[in-house]
């Protein structure tokens, strides 16, 4: 069993946060992830690196599940754990840069009231396989 995040359905707001990083990224000098590795949730390309790997009988589901937070400040936070590079890039704003970022996650997300809960969604492909002999 393997489960990962399916960017191509990322929110507006998660494509904004990977944006404003992309940018501080040229600045620092940072590099990104490969551009093949954004696909990498993607059911066609789970099931090739299964069977690729060995494995037959491959299924895939995917699930987008629906979350909030407190507000932007702890979406970013949670957004920080994402992997090595978001962890870095997150770390090197300073609280200028962070405030904006912020603002802009927030003027971004159309469901979230005033004063309520930042809300946000995660979308997973599931595979399923079985180890051929």
């Amino acid at each position: 069993v393997v489960s990962e995040f399916r960017r191509s359905l990322q929110t507006e707001v998660d494509a904004m946060f990977f944006a404003e990083l992309r940018e501080l990224a040229l600045l620092f000098r940072i590099p990104e992830r490969p551009a093949s590795n954004r696909v990498l949730g993607e059911p066609h390309v789970l099931r090739g690196l299964l069977e690729e790997a060995g494995f037959g009988d491959v299924r895939t589901s995917s699930m987008v599940v629906g979350n909030h937070t407190e507000d932007a400040g702890a979406f970013v936070d949670l957004m920080r754990d994402e992997g090595p590079w978001t962890h870095t890039m997150v770390g090197l704003l300073g609280p200028v840069a962070r405030e904006r970022l912020e603002r802009r996650l927030t003027g971004t997300v159309r469901f979230s009231e005033e004063g309520g809960p930042f809300l946000y969604h995660r979308p997973f492909t599931f595979a399923v396989a079985t180890r051929l002999k």
